[in-house]
């Protein structure tokens, strides 16, 4: 690991975390080198929330969608493996509001149509989300073929 020294300066600088002043010859804290970006997350919740003009079932969905994506840091190489993981991840989530299978399979289809994700790797999520469907559906005694598909 780098170290570095806090500059002199004509203005004192802070410590980002503590808020102190930090000291001219001074090792920059190591806290400094960790991003903590949950105030990012909030400030995009918050102005996701605030638009009257998207629906509930949207928001539900981008609420769970944004915050995985952001801190993969993905690019769209990597888009489908994290479409899978993401599924893999929230595969208990899904089956809890049929909306959600919507939104992510609306979501889902549009990357299709742009050529940066495979109909295969749409085709394996819709997959493992029918999966979880199913399984919830055995498990209350439903009638397994009630789980419609978007």
């Amino acid at each position: 690991r780098q170290t570095f020294l806090v500059p002199k300066t004509a203005k004192p600088l802070y410590d980002t975390i503590s808020k102190r002043i930090l000291e001219p010859g001074e090792e920059v804290p190591s806290s400094d080198d960790e991003k903590d970006e949950g105030w990012l997350h909030q400030k995009h919740r918050d102005i996701v929330l605030d638009h009257s003009d998207v629906p509930d079932d949207e928001k539900d969905y981008i609420l769970r969608w944004n915050p995985f994506i952001m801190n993969a840091q993905l690019t769209s190489e990597n888009l489908p493996e994290a479409v899978l993981a993401f599924v893999a991840q929230n595969v208990d989530w899904f089956p809890k509001r049929k909306s959600r299978k919507w939104e992510f399979s609306t979501h889902i289809e549009t990357f299709v149509m742009r050529g940066v994700l495979e109909q295969e790797h749409y085709t394996k999520a819709m997959e493992m989300i029918r999966r979880a469907e199913k399984a919830v559906m055995e498990k209350k005694g439903g009638d397994v073929d009630m789980v419609l598909d978007p």
